[in-house]
């Protein structure tokens, strides 16, 4: 099998962490964001916007991915969502405010600067592909992305699914940064804390896979090679 040359990350909950791991925490998120939201806002819409905040099934709707992986921007799902309509400057408005408390909340993984850097030194490339949150911009993502040093310093491509139009386990965004690359993917390796988007895509791709288990539950995936701790990667790569 050829050595690895690249390094393909996931970005949230395995670089950087933001409380959104899961669905149920995505919701009260949402709902705490909307609530808050609602007290900026003249009726009719505050009373909407405080409607939805404590509808949980509404919120569920407005959380779900489509079943082909195209990208549901978030104006999309705000007026898909809500009974009355919404300006295009409203809802921008709220995605920058979304967008700007929840990257508030991010704290780096433990390893990740270190482990990047270091990679990167070695010679390695790499590279970033992301899904956003609830459709919420690349361009909000890439100043967030840019605010930290090892990624300007180390990495040398970022897609995020609206770049492709597709959202992981589409392999569009994978191929996408192997181009972006210059990279092969029998010679790439993808780093991602999901099963289900990082693993599925990478291997859709012809990437190999490595699954960043935080949780330790090895049994899962059989077969799936993985780690705990991002600093076990330099080593397992110089196995390979």
């Amino acid at each position: 099998m050829p050595a690895i040359d690249s390094v393909i990350f996931d970005w949230g909950n395995t670089l950087v962490d933001y409380p959104l791991e899961t669905a149920a925490q995505q919701v009260r998120w949402l709902s705490l964001f909307l609530h808050d939201m609602a007290r900026q806002l003249g009726d009719p819409l505050q009373t909407e916007m405080e409607r939805l905040a404590d509808n949980e099934e509404a919120l569920y709707k407005f959380n779900q991915e489509l079943p082909d992986h195209a990208v549901r921007g978030f104006e999309r799902r705000l007026k898909e969502t809500l009974l009355i309509g919404v300006s295009a400057r409203i809802a921008s408005a709220m995605e920058q405010q979304l967008c700007e408390r929840l990257f508030g909340s991010a704290r780096v993984v433990e390893g990740a600067d270190e482990v990047v850097s270091h990679l990167h030194r070695k010679g390695l490339r790499i590279g970033i592909v992301s899904n956003t949150p609830w459709g919420t911009s690349r361009e909000q993502w890439k100043k967030e992305l840019e605010s930290y040093e090892f990624f300007r310093k180390s990495c040398g491509a970022v897609v995020f699914c609206q770049d492709v139009g597709f959202r992981k386990p589409h392999p569009a965004p994978f191929t996408s940064c192997l181009l972006r690359l210059q990279s092969r993917p029998d010679k790439t390796l993808v780093v991602g804390d999901s099963l289900n988007s990082d693993m599925a895509g990478a291997h859709a791709a012809g990437c190999r896979g490595l699954w960043f288990d935080r949780k330790h539950s090895h049994t899962s995936a059989p077969g799936q090679p993985s780690i705990s701790l991002l600093a076990d990667i330099p080593a397992l790569i110089n196995k390979t």
